[in-house]
């Protein structure tokens, strides 16, 4: 409830700065809190924070105040979903919505998303770039199962989870950072695989199997645990204003770590990883409800979105989840059985590289892929 109201008087700081400088992200904060949340209080005052944002978010949005083309349609898109589930009216997003998709030559799938080269040209999509185009695709997909394939795709999810199949994440560091190319290379990764199992759950709307997935959650379980161990040793060394300042260890990382796991349905009774992260997390809280900003590098200059996603995603983690909730909502059944097939049809259970985490090292293994005979 303080990470959540901090966030509130942030976003609405100075006639709205930072809501509008954030964009759609800023409402869809609350809308996840709201989603599935098992305290009531806790489901009320995001439902009411996320649509007093929505509105005034929605109103700048189709002034043509914010982005325009295919940012601005996306920023439709993720308003309506919010809407959507939240039973709100939603004809004037739908109708900007329709004019950008038809106006912008949006029906060309490529040009939506960003993608030269069709299906093939997703092998040529780099770690870095992967997480905003997965999450567009997620979200579209979605709208489409709300509103009947609407905005027709040629590729989706399915081709883009073919392809992560291919894409070697970078493991965390055996003891340190080597340099900030590998530091680099693992932040990439790291966040990638996160937003892969948010993808899978449409963002912690629908509960998530570890089973379905192994590797993603093995990969996600090693992270956590190499940034818990630096956490520990900051904490020994004095902290961020002690010995520790050097010991960088990522916040937001943590607390997407939690959230992975929390979105299984466990629990800190029933998960050492992740009432270990947790703990921590609870004990780094300020009182003014926020969490600490550290920049990987230790850069000091921290936009609107830095300063918070920190509290966003400690906020998110740390409530409890009752997915039957979540069953109320008209897109979570849709999703839950289209993901079913999705991860089926992609073979997502397993990939097509090695990943060593002895070594912090994943490589493709060639001797795993098919001949060109079998396709």
């Amino acid at each position: 409830m303080r990470g959540m109201g901090w966030l509130f008087k942030f976003l609405t700081k100075d006639k709205h700065e930072a809501l509008y400088a954030i964009g759609d992200d800023a409402p869809s904060v609350f809308f996840e809190i709201w989603y599935t949340s098992a305290d009531s209080r806790i489901r009320c005052r995001a439902k009411g924070i996320a649509e007093a944002l929505i509105v005034k978010y929605e109103a700048s949005l189709l002034e043509g105040r914010q982005n325009l083309g295919v940012e601005q349609f996306f920023e439709c898109m993720f308003l309506l979903r919010c809407k959507h589930e939240m039973e709100l009216d939603t004809s004037a997003l739908l109708k900007r919505a329709d004019e950008l998709f038809r106006t912008h030559g949006l029906r060309d799938t490529d040009a939506l998303f960003g993608v030269t080269g069709g299906v093939e040209g997703l092998a040529s999509v780099s770690v870095a770039d992967w997480l905003l185009l997965l999450m567009r695709v997620m979200c579209l997909e979605y709208n489409n199962l709300l509103h009947r394939k609407r905005w027709p795709l040629r590729w989706g999810l399915l081709e883009c989870f073919r392809a992560l199949r291919r894409v070697p994440l970078t493991p965390p560091p055996v003891d340190d950072f080597a340099d900030d190319d590998n530091r680099a290379s693992f932040h990439d990764a790291f966040y990638l695989a996160t937003h892969i199992v948010y993808a899978v759950g449409a963002y912690s709307v629908v509960k998530t199997v570890e089973r379905d997935v192994p590797w993603l959650y093995k990969y996600c379980r090693m992270s956590l645990r190499m940034w818990l161990k630096r956490a520990t040793k900051k904490d020994r060394l004095g902290g961020h204003d002690g010995g520790g300042r050097d010991v960088y260890v990522d916040v937001d990382g943590i607390a997407e770590c939690a959230d992975v796991l929390r979105g299984t349905g466990l629990t800190e009774a029933s998960e050492p990883l992740l009432a270990s992260a947790s703990l921590w997390l609870m004990k780094t809280q300020r009182r003014n409800g926020s969490f600490p900003v550290w920049m990987s590098g230790g850069g000091t200059e921290h936009g609107f979105y830095d300063k918070l996603h920190p509290t966003w995603v400690s906020t998110q983690c740390l409530r409890d989840r009752d997915f039957e909730i979540g069953f109320t909502r008209p897109g979570n059944a849709l999703w839950a059985a289209f993901m079913a097939r999705t991860l089926a049809a992609s073979n997502f259970k397993t990939v097509e590289y090695t990943t060593s985490y002895k070594r912090g090292v994943a490589f493709l293994n060639e001797s795993r892929l098919p001949s060109p005979d079998e396709g």
